[in-house]
Parts: structure tokens; C-alpha cells; sequence
């Protein structure tokens, strides 16, 4: 490793080293608050906007919804075609996928979100050995 270390640029080396330390220790965490919504209502993020520090990272593969309200939700990963979670109230749902923007929808037709009540929080994971053997297989 080190002669292909010694073979690099400055800036080939430096990216090297950060996909190492996130190999090593994942990104730092992103979180927010969901806001206060209408019923139906759905909100959509994007990593590069939400977070300009974790784009980076990107594609993340770690989202959870920390749902202590009182109305379910539907999480969309990667716009109209990608994956669909259902978060029931009162509940806490990790989702393993690859993503770079979602949405959230309260699918309660008459009851609104409260702020504060939900929370997300994203992050791309460190790798675990289950990971590393897949990459090298």
C-alpha cells in the first residue's frame, strides 16, 4: 500500500486517505428535526443541500427515523422509482440502502406531524467484515 501511496498525487492521496478514515470510522452523522406538516404532506431532501458537508460521502447508506409521534410516515429512498419504508408511529426504523435524497410523507389523512416528534438522522457506515468480504469478492 505504501508504494501505491508513494505513486500518487497530493490530491489522489488525500482522497485515499479520507475513503480510508470512512472505511475505518463512516462520516460524521447528519441529523434533523422533521417539521410540523399537514396531513398528506410530503417533504423531500437531497444529501447535497440537507447536509453540504456529508456530500462527500456520498451515495450515504444509513438512514433512521426516529418516528414518536402519532401519525405514520412513508420514507422514500432515491426519488419516484427507488424504495418505499413504512415507519409506523412510535417506532424507530433504520434503513440500509444507498441513497442521495428522500422523502417523507405523514400518511395520516387528518392529522398533522409535530415538530419535533421526528427525527432522521443519515450517515454513510463504516464497513464491518461482512462488507469488506463483498468488495473483495
Amino acid at each position: 500500500m505504501s508504494l501505491i501511496k508513494f505513486m500518487l498525487t497530493p490530491m489522489q492521496r488525500r482522497r485515499l486517505e479520507r475513503q480510508q478514515r470512512t472505511d475505518e470510522n463512516g462520516s460524521p452523522i447528519g441529523a434533523l428535526n422533521f417539521p410540523a406538516t399537514a396531513a398528506t404532506v410530503v417533504v423531500s431532501y437531497a444529501v447535497r443541500t440537507q447536509w453540504p458537508n456529508l456530500q462527500k460521502y456520498a451515495p450515504l447508506d444509513w438512514l433512521q427515523v426516529v418516528n414518536a409521534d402519532v401519525v405514520d410516515l412513508l420514507v422514500t429512498i432515491n426519488g419516484a422509482g427507488g424504495d418505499s419504508f413504512y415507519v409506523p408511529a412510535g417506532t424507530i426504523s433504520p434503513i440500509l440502502r444507498p441513497f442521495e435524497l428522500f422523502s417523507v410523507e405523514n400518511l395520516d389523512a387528518a392529522v398533522a406531524t409535530t415538530l419535533g416528534k421526528v427525527r432522521i438522522r443519515v450517515q454513510r457506515r463504516a464497513l464491518d467484515a461482512d462488507a469488506v468480504a463483498r468488495e473483495e469478492a
